[in-house]
């Protein structure tokens, strides 16, 4: 139940709050004050953007003209506390981050939604309405009491869509037709796929019967062959065992031959270092003078060589304070190089910063300019919409007099209801319609100047979005370019502290730095001795090893070894002639063991070859039979799904005519319902005593039965019969359809009728309001007022036209 209104710049409502009582709060004030205002804004505060889009209306015209920001909040009590909720919208914006929903119980107070669809959706919940239901059964707006029947009766608003029938048609034209064709689809598919599992199954298993053939044929040759290499290695076992001397005669005559040959060597080598010995008597001499002189040199560079050493050490102990002196300089240029060129930036971030400056001031002064301009033509806009209004107001009010005057034959007047003579009611009808002429002349002025005040206004206002647009763009850079200049700044001065600290080691490492490049100018005067030395040496070393081997060969002990070597070649020759004549006995049988492993080789290429075919044709088996299985399965599978999809296309056709025959039913029962829900209010509001019944027909018209009988339409009652015939019939529809009403917001439902009637609807409300939480009403009429239980006014505060709400 709604407790309490509060709301700020919403259309012509500056300000205002309002606490509101169950049963009737009356809304009352002057034309144009903002009563149907007040109702837009509980309807918006409870529905946001969905209720802006099912008016009609831009979110941002809710807003009052020269406000920058409208503010909306109701307090509304729940079952599990009190929900605050509140909308804030402005001219640029359908939805900030103050729109929310609070609870407030016994914890306190904590938001449980946030945006404009969660607390759409939260209201939703907490009404049990949606926007669609509120719109068509909750919420009767100014002239559109009779809405509800006469679109139907036009076929535009067919009452299906309430009672949700639409919805069933939906289902059955959309989701259960599209199943239903997905479903036939799925079983063509499947029963497709299923022809063909059964076509490979046939030719699967034509494959494993020629694989069997193949197998047979192939273990038939390999017993073939099998026996042949049976026999081929009996063969062979006798011929190895006649060959087995020969082998051992080879053997043998391998041995003496391989003793050949390194006697051979050894001779050939034993030749060779007898010449030599020959000739390095002058040579060893030589070697030896070259030695003693390099003796002597090698004493003199040592002390050079030892210096050396001793700076080689040192230098290697100031090496890392060198290269540690080194990798600060190149970082301390790097830095220097650095810091130039934060400078520079900084520099450049610093003039652009104060171009840009320069710049949004300049815009600022055509921003007030625009706004300026902006302002008055939507004040002049407003002046013109609401002078529209009052016109439009106006020509309705007289053209309802007008229809009035001819439906009742002009015998009353449509005003204060006295008699009229013919000569009169022309009268009236003429000033009446001359008047509606005048008025309708002033309704196109007015619409013209609309136009005009409409784009005039439309192009200030883009104009100042674009300046505005820029201004922020510009200020956005300048803060970009402020934080750059900050960044900038610490890391220049983060520079300066590195760059000092580098310097100060560097003057520490700087004695030595001084030390390490003396060290190495002494090192390289030194390399050339120190190079001399070491080459020196190696000569030396490579001199004395080769004057050791001189001293064990003589010529005499290689003459002897020669000599035992010819008698050791003459030996071994003549053993090697013995075994190669009793070689030439036993050839033949090698020549036989031969062409039998020949065969032999060939029986088992064969035997490879029929395993490898057989091994290729039981893989190929495995393969076959493991698909066989595979299609068997998917084959198994498809035919389950089938048997699924055909029972769920069943179920679906079920379902289907389930609705078809519910959909009957539906409308039946809403129609009882709403019948004696009429029946009920009829007779508290029935324009006249000869009416006696009203009832809705299966198409949902509407019927007055009078006392004789004769049942009148909807569309042939008067116009304030219709308005109360269209008021009980919001009323019934919402009662059957919601069962519990939870609020009701009438916005001048009683126009048309005269003051006897307007009671009855003021008494017929109190009768009710047992059964809503909440009716909120706007009129003129002082009935109302009488019989609300909350009086809420809606005053002028300004000469302006701006209003307040407050309670009477």
């Amino acid at each position: 139940m709604i407790r309490e209104v509060e709301l700020s710049n919403f259309r012509s409502i500056l300000t205002g709050r309002a606490v509101l009582t169950k049963g009737i709060n009356f809304i009352h004030g002057l034309n144009g004050a903002g009563k149907s205002t007040f109702l837009d804004a509980i309807a918006f505060a409870l529905y946001g953007s969905e209720w802006a889009r099912k008016s009609g209306v831009k979110i941002q015209n809710f807003v009052k003209l020269g406000r920058g920001v409208a503010r909306i909040s109701l307090i509304i009590e729940g079952e599990d506390g009190k929900y605050m909720v509140q909308r804030v919208i402005s001219q640029s914006k359908s939805d900030t981050h103050q729109t929310y929903v609070n609870l407030i119980d016994d914890k306190g107070s904590h938001k449980v939604a946030a945006r404009d669809k969660e607390v759409t959706a939260l209201m939703g919940r907490i009404l049990g309405v949606d926007v669609d239901l509120f719109a068509r059964l909750l919420y009767i707006r100014q002239g559109e009491v009779r809405d509800v029947l006469e679109a139907n009766k036009a076929g535009k608003n067919r009452l299906d869509a309430v009672i949700k029938i639409d919805a069933l048609n939906k289902l059955q034209d959309t989701v259960i037709k599209d199943v239903s064709r997905d479903v036939e689809r799925r079983i063509d598919s499947i029963t497709g796929e299923a022809k063909e599992m059964n076509r490979q199954l046939t030719s699967m298993y034509k494959r494993l019967e020629d694989i069997g053939k193949q197998k047979e044929s192939i273990n038939h040759e390999l017993d073939t062959i099998e026996k042949e290499i049976a026999n081929l290695e009996s063969e062979l076992n006798e011929a190895e065992k006649e060959i087995a001397n020969l082998e051992e005669y080879e053997r043998k005559a391998h041995t003496l031959e391989a003793q050949l040959d390194q006697v051979e060597e050894e001779i050939k080598a034993l030749r060779i270092k007898l010449r030599e010995a020959e000739q390095s008597g002058a040579e060893l001499r030589a070697k030896r003078s070259r030695l003693e002189e390099i003796s002597r040199r090698l004493d003199e560079l040592r002390r050079e060589k030892e210096a050396y050493e001793s700076l080689r050490r040192r230098e290697e102990s100031l090496r890392a304070t060198f290269e540690e002196a080194e990798v600060l300089k190149r970082d301390r240029d790097a830095k220097r190089r650095e810091l130039e060129r934060i400078k520079e930036e900084l520099s450049r971030e610093e003039k652009e910063i104060a171009e840009l400056r320069k710049s949004i001031n300049e815009l600022e002064e055509k921003e007030l300019e625009a706004d300026y301009e902006a302002e008055k033509a939507n004040n002049k806009l407003r002046e013109l919409e609401e002078e529209g209004a009052r016109i439009n107001a106006e020509l309705k009010h007289i053209e309802m007099e007008i229809e009035l005057l001819r439906t009742k034959g002009g015998q009353t007047c449509p005003v204060c209801g006295k008699p009229l003579t013919i000569g009169e009611a022309d009268d009236l009808m003429r000033r009446i319609s001359e008047k509606a002429d005048e008025l309708r002349s002033k309704l196109k002025e007015n619409m013209t100047a609309r136009r005009e005040a409409e784009t005039r206004a439309k192009r200030n206002e883009e104009e100042l979005r674009e300046i505005s647009r820029e201004v922020s763009e510009k200020r956005g850079v300048i803060e970009n370019g402020e934080r750059r200049i900050k960044r900038l700044s610490e890391e220049s001065q983060r520079l300066g502290e590195e760059l000092r600290a580098i310097e100060n080691r560097i003057n520490e490492l700087s004695p030595g730095v001084q030390e390490y490049l003396y060290v190495k100018d002494e090192m390289n005067r030194l390399g050339a001795s120190v190079d001399e030395y070491d080459r020196l040496s190696e000569e030396y070393r490579y001199l004395a090893s080769e004057l050791s081997k001189y001293g064990t060969n003589k010529e005499e002990d290689i003459r002897s070894r020669l000599e035992d070597d010819e008698v050791k070649k003459r030996t071994i020759l003549a053993s090697l002639d013995e075994l190669k004549a009793k070689l030439n006995e036993l050839a033949s049988q090698r020549t036989k063991a031969e062409k039998i492993k020949e065969r032999l080789n060939n029986a088992n290429m064969r035997r490879s070859e029929a395993r490898g075919k057989l091994t290729l044709l039981m893989d190929a088996e495995e393969k076959a039979v493991a698909e066989v299985d595979e299609l068997k399965k998917r084959l198994n599978n498809a035919n389950n799904e089938l048997s699924k999809l055909k029972g769920s296309l069943y179920l679906l056709n079920m379902i289907n005519n389930s609705i078809e025959s519910a959909k009957p039913l539906i409308r039946k029962t809403f129609i009882d319902f709403m019948n004696e829900e009429l029946r009920e209010s009829f007779t508290s509001l029935r324009h006249k005593e000869s009416y006696v019944d009203i009832r809705m027909d299966g198409d949902y018209d509407v019927y007055v039965r009078r006392s004789d009988g004769k049942e009148i339409p909807f569309d042939a009652l008067s116009m304030g019969e219709k308005n109360l015939v269209a008021l009980i019939f919001r009323y019934a529809m919402a009662k059957v359809i919601l069962g519990h009403i939870p609020l009701m917001m009438m916005d001048e439902p009683t126009e048309h009728l005269d003051s006897e009637h307007r009671a009855k609807v003021a008494s017929w409300l109190r009768d009710i309001s047992s059964n809503i939480d909440v009716i909120l009403i706007t009129s003129h009429i002082d009935s109302f007022e009488n019989s609300a239980d909350n009086v809420i006014r809606i005053e002028a505060i300004n000469p302006s036209g701006d209003t307040t709400v407050v309670n009477a």
